[in-house]
């Protein structure tokens, strides 16, 4: 036991000298850690925020392009429908 004596007395004053040192150093990596944080966080939102709006005019033009095609199918039904009344009507006039 007394011959760790020696290299306990070394260690406290090692010991003593590096908790300051890791203090310092875990703060400055938080202040990087918190600063490039930031600024990927806002240039992040900017993107994010420019996306978001390039998305919403995406589906107004997509919800437009909808629209017209179901209005298209709906004149193409009623032609059809029409077509077929007039070609009904024009055979019961002939068949009578």
């Amino acid at each position: 036991m007394e011959q760790f004596i020696p290299v306990i007395a070394i260690f406290i004053p090692v010991i003593a000298l590096l908790i300051p040192i890791v203090a310092i150093f875990t703060s400055h990596q938080r202040k990087m850690a918190e600063m490039f944080h930031n600024g990927l966080n806002n240039q992040n939102t900017d993107l994010l925020n420019r996306e978001i709006a390039m998305m919403r005019e995406e589906i107004s033009q997509l919800k437009a392009s909808q629209n017209n095609l179901a209005i298209q199918v709906d004149d193409i039904k009623k032609s059809e429908t029409q077509r077929s009344v007039t070609s009904q009507v024009a055979e019961r006039l002939t068949n009578n």
